[in-house]
């Protein structure tokens, strides 16, 4: 069984085509570390992260009670599959390249996968059933077009780490406040909520 509110094919998916990037990062970086290659291998978990708030049967998925606390659990651990793989492959690639500035590159995926969690949140919250195209299609798109078009506007770690932390921190909070407050709104047309007794 699926968690709820998540879409599993694409997280594990676009966190397989991450791996696989993150693998080549790691192999390029006996000269050093590959900042460029690694700012690219960000755009697939950037992908993922976009997918962790779709529920690919919202309209049956409507009609069955689920606790906040199971959602949460779900979404959660839908999330730890990319950030788990980007953190595995920045540590792998500072074995290889001591000097690799690990801190930064890890504040600057939170910011970026903050930022694209909260955008899918907020269309969540406006009762779009699967954010994950749009917003992945968007934040992916964003990323790979600034690193292939404008690779200057992509500061190299450390520098723009504040930047990034402090994006990560508004995107948290969007987040929580977006996915506050119990289930989402429910499709038009889907049927009612089935009440459940509550357990103690």
């Amino acid at each position: 069984m699926s968690p709820r509110g998540v879409d599993p094919v694409a997280v594990g998916g676009a966190s397989a085509v991450g791996a696989v990037l993150l693998a080549g990062c790691v192999l390029a970086a006996g000269d050093g570390p590959p900042y460029a290659w690694l700012h690219l291998a960000l755009v697939p978990p950037a992908v993922a992260a976009a997918f962790v708030l779709d529920e690919p049967a919202a309209a049956a998925a409507d009609a069955v009670p689920s606790s906040l606390r199971r959602r949460t659990a779900g979404r959660l651990a839908a999330l730890s599959v990319p950030c788990g793989l980007w953190t595995a492959g920045v540590a792998a690639v500072a074995v290889r390249a001591p000097g690799t500035a690990v801190g930064a590159l890890l504040v600057s995926a939170g910011g970026v996968l903050a930022l694209t969690l909260a955008a899918a949140a907020v269309l969540r919250r406006a009762g779009v059933a699967e954010p994950g195209e749009a917003v992945a299609a968007g934040a992916g798109g964003l990323l790979l077009a600034t690193l292939v078009f404008a690779p200057a506007a992509v500061p190299m770690p450390p520098e723009g780490t504040l930047a990034w932390a402090v994006a990560a921190l508004a995107g948290a909070l969007v987040v929580t406040l977006a996915t506050g407050g119990g289930a989402w709104p429910r499709r038009p047309g889907s049927p009612p909520r089935v009440l459940a007794r509550r357990r103690r």
